[in-house]
Order: structure tokens, then sequence, then C-alpha cells
């Protein structure tokens, strides 16, 4: 059985590629998506300031 070419490209893509997921807490529900107030934004900021070193480490690799 032979794969067509974008097929073979696809899955040689996919098996070199790494993700990197860096999850923040707190009450991050539907409606904070649409928050676009100024304190919403620090606070978006300041906790990905707090995660950022996660994001080069072993707990930000997905998937887990």
């Amino acid at each position: 059985m032979s794969c067509s070419p974008s097929i073979l490209h696809f899955a040689h893509a996919t098996s070199l590629s790494t993700f990197r997921v860096v999850e923040l807490e707190g009450d991050l529900d539907y409606s904070s998506k649409l928050d676009r107030s100024s304190s919403m934004i620090e606070r978006l900021l300041l906790m990905g300031q707090e995660r950022a070193a996660w994001f080069f480490d072993g707990r930000s690799l997905w998937p887990r």
C-alpha cells in the first residue's frame, strides 16, 4: 500500500514537531475570553510572567 506524497510529508512534519502548553491557574472561564479591561490584561500578563519558566522545561511538553 502506498501513501500519497502529501500524507508522507504531513507524517514527517508531525513527527518532528514539538508542542508546548503552559496552563494558567485561576478562574478563567468563558467570560474571561471576552474581557478586555486593563485590569484583566494586567492580570494575564502577571500570570504569564509567573509561568514563563515552565515553557522551557518538561512541564510544558505536550502531549503528556
